[in-house]
C-alpha cells in the first residue's frame, strides 16, 4: 500500500477515482438496472477497492461522491442517493480493512489471498452495500415490496464479480509487479489473445449465425483460462478473466450467447453467475501454481546447495577438526591421546633422547 500524505496527492486523488467512478457506474445503469439503479454489471466496486487498498483510505471522499453524483443523474431522491453513496462507501472501506486483517498481498499469487479477497470483499462487504442501498431506496419509495428481492440479489451479484473481476485487473498492474519476458513468451500471449477473442465471438457473437451448437457452450472457454493461469500466473488469470468477461457482457447486451433472454436483466444475472465462477477459478488457479513454482524453485535451490557443500573438500570448511564419515573423530581423538602422552612424558627421558638425536643428525 502507498500511502498518499501531501494534500495535493489526496485531492488529485479523490478527482480521479470520481471520475473513473462516476464514469464506469453510468456505464453499469445503462445495462438494463433492475429498478433503475440494482444492476448486476458494477465495476466501480472493483475499481474503489483497488484504489483505497493501494493508496489509502484517505481517497474515500472519491468514492462517496462519485456515487452521490451518479444516483443524482439517475433519478433517485436525494436522501435515498445519500444512504446509496454512504453504503457504498462503507463497502470499499469495510473491504480493505478485512484485506488488511489477514494480510493480503496484492500479487495474488498465494491460494490464500485469493480466497480472503473472494470472501472477505466479494462477499461480505458487497452485502453491506446491497442492503443500505436498497433499504434506502425502498424507504424512498422508489423501489416495491415485490422488487426489493431481485434488486438486492441484483446488487449484490453486480458488486461481487466487480470485487473478482475489476480489482484483482488493478491489484496486479497498479501494483507494479515486474513480469519476467521468457523466450517465445510474446509469441504465446498473442496466440493466447486470439484464441480467447475467437471462442469468446464464438460463443458470445454471431459467429456462423449460432449453427455450430458447440460454439453456445460458455464453459468451453475454461481450457483457454486454465492456460493462461498455468502458463503466466496471475497475470494471465487476471487479464483473461477481463477480456472474457467484457466480450460476454457487450454480446449478451446484443442479445447474443447462451445467457440472451427477451429482459436483458435476467439474461445479465445468469451471466454473472458464469463470470463468478470462471473469475474464481481462474484466480485460484494461477495462485495455486504460483505457490508450486515457489515450492520447487526453493526445492532446487536447497539441493543445488546441499550439492555444492558435500562438494567441498573438508579443509575448506570451517571445522578446526576434520569430520565425517570416514573416521574424522578417532583421527583427532588419536591426535589428542598422542599429544597426552607427549605431556605426560617426564623431562629426564626427553633430555636421554636428546644425545642421540643430535649425534645421528
Amino acid at each position: 500500500m502507498r500511502e498518499l500524505k501531501s494534500r495535493t496527492e489526496v485531492a488529485l486523488g479523490c478527482v480521479l477515482l470520481f471520475a473513473a467512478y462516476f464514469v464506469t457506474a453510468l456505464l453499469g445503469l445503462r445495462l438494463d438496472a433492475v429498478a433503475g439503479f440494482a444492476t448486476v454489471v458494477w465495476p466501480p466496486t472493483g475499481i474503489a477497492l483497488a484504489i483505497l487498498w493501494l493508496f489509502g483510505f484517505r481517497l474515500w471522499p472519491g468514492v462517496f461522491a462519485g456515487a452521490l453524483c451518479v444516483n443524482l443523474v439517475a433519478g433517485a431522491p436525494l436522501p435515498a442517493a445519500l444512504g446509496i453513496a454512504l453504503g457504498n462507501t462503507l463497502e470499499a472501506i469495510a473491504g480493505v480493512w478485512l484485506l488488511g486483517l489477514v494480510r493480503f498481498q496484492t500479487r495474488l499469487d498465494r491460494v490464500d489471498d485469493v480466497v480472503a479477497l473472494i470472501v472477505g470483499p466479494a462477499i461480505c462487504s458487497t452485502a453491506l452495500s446491497a442492503s443500505i442501498g436498497v433499504i434506502s431506496l425502498r424507504l424512498a419509495g422508489t423501489v416495491s415490496s415485490s422488487a426489493t428481492v431481485p434488486a438486492l440479489r441484483a446488487w449484490w451479484i453486480g458488486d461481487m464479480v466487480g470485487d473478482l473481476v475489476v480489482a484483482p485487473l488493478l491489484f496486479v498492474f497498479l501494483g507494479r509487479q515486474p513480469l519476467r519476458w521468457r523466450r517465445w513468451m510474446r509469441a504465446e500471449v498473442l496466440l493466447l489473445a486470439c484464441a480467447l477473442a475467437a471462442l469468446g465471438l464464438l460463443v458470445f457473437g454471431k459467429v456462423f449465425g449460432g449453427s455450430i451448437s458447440l460454439s453456445r457452450h460458455p464453459y468451453i472457454l475454461f481450457p483457454l483460462l486454465a492456460w493462461a493461469a498455468l502458463r503466466f500466473g496471475h497475470y494471465g488469470a487476471v487479464t483473461s478473466v477481463f477480456l472474457v468477461c467484457g466480450i460476454a457482457v457487450t454480446g449478451t447486451a446484443m442479445g447474443f450467447g447462451p445467457f440472451a433472454r427477451p429482459v436483458l436483466a435476467d439474461s445479465l444475472l445468469d451471466l454473472q453467475a458464469f463470470m463468478g465462477v470462471a473469475a474464481g477459478t481462474a484466480l485460484v488457479l494461477g495462485a495455486a501454481i504460483a505457490e508450486r513454482n515457489r515450492a520447487v524453485a526453493a526445492r532446487d535451490e536447497f539441493l543445488s546447495t546441499a550439492s555444492h557443500e558435500l562438494r567441498t573438500p573438508a579443509a575448506v570448511r570451517s571445522d578446526p577438526e576434520p569430520r565425517g564419515d570416514v573416521g574424522g573423530s578417532r583421527v583427532g581423538e588419536s591426535a589428542a591421546r598422542a599429544r597426552g602422552e607427549d605431556d605426560r612424558r617426564a623431562p629426564g627421558d626427553l633430555a636421554r633422547c636428546g644425545g642421540p638425536v643430535r649425534a645421528a643428525a
